[in-house]
């Protein structure tokens, strides 16, 4: 009978099997590439030029930094002043107040 190789290791997959990027891999050769966490089935899996990543090292390494905190956006934000940041990030520093979306005239809410 043939068994597929595992795609990190290189040796017969026989028994527990993860099929990811049309490869077999043992399920503890399919880690994230940065931290080297296995992927459980409770992790998000992100794949980047044939390499997996969980959603921190993938947003990390990958994804826009806040204009604001200089952290990875993982979800929606806004651009203003043709810059990207936090919902929360984007305030008044200077005069004191909660910058309402009234207010602004040229912005972009990206979800």
């Amino acid at each position: 009978m043939f068994s597929p190789r595992c795609g990190y290791c290189g040796e017969a997959v026989v028994e527990k099997c993860v099929l990811a990027l049309a490869r077999a891999w043992h399920p503890e050769h399919f880690f994230c590439y940065e931290c080297h966490s296995t992927f459980n089935g409770s992790l998000t899996v992100h794949e980047q030029n044939g390499k997996f990543y969980c959603s921190i090292c993938y947003f990390t390494r990958f994804g826009t930094p806040c204009s604001g905190c200089q952290q990875p956006i993982t979800d929606a934000y806004i651009t203003a002043l043709d810059m990207p940041w936090h919902k929360d990030c984007f305030t008044c520093h200077s005069i004191c107040f909660q910058i309402s979306q009234a207010l602004l005239t040229n912005y972009v809410i990206f979800s």
